[in-house]
């Protein structure tokens, strides 16, 4: 029983020490304490910073959710209809926003956008326009922060959507109701608190963009609620109205939260892991939505659109062109990076004249950015392994359910991923400065922990689900110990998801800015956090070489998860099928 409490614990006190303390200090901070006053919040109103830095995260943070909802329900209507092959084609192309990190997109999107960009040389030709920029606002801002939250929005709806019973929708239409009443009244309100709750996780994570908007948007998307907070942390230094900001920010995000527990947390998108659980009801009572879809004007309506044949093809054949222009945009950044850092030039060019490796040699012999990856990647390893052993633990208590743990525990998992980011580097920089661990190695190892943490525990959960834990008891009753069973059994057995959580908290430590940039000294800088300076200040093809050095880590640690996913099933094939030695085949029976 102490082993079990023991396994269930030690996350979730690694959680509760470096992200619930740190946000509890970090509202102390706000109230200036010891003194606790509202000094920093009665700032909020001396002028328009605060104010407009909360209206323009809440209208990013809506539009670019609400966009990334809309593309992503054209790329689930794909999944679901067009077959398994198009399933994979999706969510390949889902993985390239991961594969290129924030940091690559901006380089991406800066030559792709901008005014010698191909999309401005296309507008220009066609309409006969002067070339348009298409960064440096909005439409910037959203275009590079759409990119990222379509992949969230997909892959945390697609389990909700799969799950509904394709049955149930054609028992309705054989009761008469046509295909417009049967996708309105059965497959929608079953998939919808799916989309809902994919859709307010889109929204929380807009609110933490900090890079995205800054580089990509105008002075407008330049006034977010994460630019204020960093800007107090390491320009100005008034920590306490960054602790204040940040407190607002989590307010925000904690009612998006509350928003999401209405629809049913996320229980609706890894109920596989609890299969127990019972679906949440959708929020529209029944009879109400069924009486609006089987009147007469919704009935003639999807009758005339999707009962006429040259209209139902007209659809398709758009929906196929959406579909192939969402995946070209998804691929675009990882496809643009690699050959604008081998340009042999001095500038910046999406399709260089000539390729060379001139500039990663720089990278190599520049002090500056060889020692920011030979920071990068010393803090990184170490994170990584470390949140690997955690999410280890956390995954052997949620499958076998140590000392009750179930989707509460799941959840307090998840919120280092789930909260905006710079809640979580705030926190964790007025806790490191506290007990004078702040602007050192060791602050980043343990903020990277936290951040990986997540990661390993929804892969490792997701592993476990189907490892035979008889094959444990027979051990344990053999009088093996749980250190030999752990070495000998599960870590043998479980090998290949082990390596793809060390990969995904490595990636995540290798491309992380924000905490990066608030440790930031004259020793101590990340690749990230000089990647951000040269985008900022100077943009030259040293920086596009760092974004290929990224993008390369990143495309091989996915390589690698994709190798490691393929082993379990070669492994089972040869345990069907041995190889044996010429000793140990038997001897043929005679006739």
């Amino acid at each position: 029983m102490r082993g079990r409490l023991i396994v269930a614990g030690l996350p979730l006190i690694y959680v509760i020490a470096w992200f619930v303390v740190p946000v509890a200090i970090m509202t102390l901070q706000s109230f200036d304490y010891p003194t606790l006053d509202f000094n920093e919040y009665r700032t909020f109103t001396a002028g328009p910073a605060v104010f407009d830095g909360v209206k323009n995260s809440l209208e990013l943070a809506a539009q670019s959710s609400l966009l990334a909802a809309l593309l992503g329900s054209l790329l689930l209507g794909a999944m679901l209809s067009w077959g398994s092959r198009w399933r994979r084609i999706i969510t390949l192309a889902l993985l390239f926003p991961f594969v290129a990190n924030e940091l690559v997109r901006i380089v991406a999107w800066i030559l792709i956008l901008g005014p010698e960009g191909p999309i401005a040389s296309a507008l220009s030709t066609i309409f006969g326009s002067a070339t348009p920029d298409l960064v440096k606002n909005r439409f910037g801002a959203l275009t590079g922060i759409v990119h990222v939250e379509l992949p969230f929005f997909v892959l945390a709806a697609l389990p909700s959507v799969l799950a509904v019973d394709v049955t149930i929708r054609r028992a309705a239409s054989s009761l008469g109701a046509n295909r417009g009443q049967a996708f309105l009244t059965v497959f929608l309100p079953l998939a919808l608190p799916g989309l809902l709750a994919a859709w307010v996780i889109a929204f929380v994570l807009g609110l933490g963009y900090y890079a995205t908007p800054a580089a990509l948007g105008g002075p407008q998307e330049e006034t977010v609620l994460p630019v204020l907070i960093t800007s107090d942390i390491h320009d100005t230094g008034n920590w306490n109205h960054a602790a204040a900001l940040g407190v607002l920010l989590l307010g925000i995000a904690v009612l998006g939260l509350f928003v999401l527990a209405r629809f049913g947390g996320l229980q609706v998108i890894y109920s596989s892991f609890f299969s127990g659980r019972k679906r949440p009801k959708p929020g529209l009572p029944a009879w109400i939505w069924s009486r609006i879809c089987y009147s007469r004007p919704v009935a003639a309506i999807s009758e005339l659109i999707l009962g006429t044949k040259l209209v139902v093809a007209g659809l398709r054949a758009l929906h196929l062109i959406l579909v192939l222009v969402i995946l070209v945009y998804l691929a675009a950044p990882a496809i643009a990076a690699i050959p604008t850092s081998l340009t042999s030039g001095t500038l910046l060019a999406l399709i260089p004249k000539s390729l060379s490796l001139h500039w990663y040699q720089v990278l190599l012999t520049d002090p500056d950015w060889s020692s920011a990856i030979v920071t990068s990647i010393s803090v990184g390893i170490p994170s990584a392994i470390a949140a690997t052993c955690l999410g280890l633990c956390a995954a052997v208590a949620l499958v076998r359910r140590f000392a009750r743990v179930g989707s509460t525990y799941f959840t307090v998992m998840l919120l280092p991923m789930i909260m905006p980011i710079e809640v979580t580097a705030l926190g964790l920089f007025f806790v490191t400065v506290a007990i004078d661990q702040a602007f050192t190695e060791r602050a980043l190892i343990i903020a990277y922990t936290l951040l990986g943490l997540p990661y390993t525990v929804i892969v490792l959960t997701a592993s476990l689900q189907s490892f035979d834990w008889e094959i444990d008891r027979a051990a344990q009753s053999l009088g093996s110990n749980w250190i030999r069973r752990l070495r000998d059994i599960l870590v043998p057995l479980i090998r290949p998801a082990i390596v793809v959580s060390l990969l995904f908290a490595f990636i995540t430590s290798f491309t992380e800015l924000i905490f990066a940039f608030f440790m930031q000294t004259i020793t101590l800088t990340t690749l990230p956090v000089q990647m951000w300076t040269g985008i900022r200040y100077d943009m030259n093809p040293a920086t596009a070489a760092a974004a290929g050095v990224m993008l390369v880590v990143s495309s091989a640690s996915f390589a690698g998860i994709g190798i490691m996913q393929l082993r379990p099933r070669r492994s089972r094939q040869r345990q069907l099928n041995p190889r044996l030695s010429p000793s140990q085949r038997p001897e043929p029976r005679p006739v």
